[in-house]
């Protein structure tokens, strides 16, 4: 199975990395707040103290944090997903609600470390994240979808 990060452990993403765990995915996890990974670190996956360190590695990095704020801290930056070693040809999909200017500045800086970029907020509510009934809005290269 595939090495996933997991960045945000709010009231979507504990849901959300829930179920990329059940799917049997390698699973490490970032959160500001620690704790937040207990359920999951209980169950395999790993909590990390950087953004970096979580995708080192990372076949898949999946992003779901509060805003253009926490997104820009979890991208950039010497502890950000785009300071790490991803695995080659690896997918960054930001499942956040974020600005369009915001936005654009992970796709472009992304698409420079050959990261393709996937921008895919979601709507639904914890419930159906966590029963994987979420619906996305998927912005993309058409070469990575």
């Amino acid at each position: 199975m595939a090495k996933v990060a997991f960045i945000g452990l709010g009231n979507m993403g504990i849901g959300m990395a829930s179920r990329v765990l059940a799917a049997g995915h390698r699973l490490g996890l970032y959160n500001r707040t620690a704790s937040r990974a207990d359920s999951l670190v209980g169950q395999g996956a790993h909590h990390y103290t950087t953004p970096r360190e979580a995708c080192e590695g990372a076949d898949t990095v999946i992003s779901m944090v509060a805003n253009d704020s926490a997104s820009r801290m979890v991208w950039m930056g010497p502890n950000g997903i785009l300071a790490a070693g991803l695995a080659p040809g690896a997918f960054g999909i930001e499942c956040s609600t974020l600005s369009h200017d915001w936005a654009m500045e992970p796709a472009a800086q992304a698409k420079c470390n050959e990261l393709r970029y996937i921008d895919a907020p979601v709507t639904g509510l914890p419930d159906a994240a966590a029963a994987g009934e979420l619906t996305l809005l998927v912005g993309a290269d058409p070469h990575d979808l």
